[in-house]
């Protein structure tokens, strides 16, 4: 940006020497919006690399949840978790339902979470 900056800087010293005073008023007019546009785009560069650098943190972030999360859970564990359960489809609106076996077995009714009544 600094080389840009420089240009628009000469520009100015050459449009300053300019003898026809309408002319001059109309580039420096132009220049004025041509420095204008340089700084947003130098802000612009700014919050971009700073949403870069965040979104660099997030994804370190979500690497270490994820490394700790399946650290600890092993396939055996996920197997006994999916002994636990089983798949029972609503009775009312058809939809799939993950209910812990204890729950079918010691319970008459189960509700269900998407229509509301009773998915057995």
């Amino acid at each position: 940006m600094k080389k840009i900056f420089d240009e628009i800087n000469d520009l100015r010293q050459v449009i300053n020497d300019i003898d026809d005073e309408k002319y001059k008023n109309i580039l420096s007019a132009i220049s004025g919006v041509v420095n204008d546009m340089a700084l947003k785009v130098e802000e612009i560069i700014v919050k971009q690399e700073a949403i870069e650098e965040n979104m660099e943190y997030i994804g370190d972030d979500l690497t270490d949840m994820r490394e700790e999360l399946f650290e600890e859970v092993s396939f055996d564990d996920l197997e006994n978790l999916e002994d636990e359960y089983e798949e029972i489809h609503c009775h009312n609106c058809g939809k799939p339902l993950f209910v812990e076996r204890k729950a079918i077995e010691n319970n008459s009714s189960i509700p269900c979470p998407f229509c509301n009544k009773n998915a057995k």
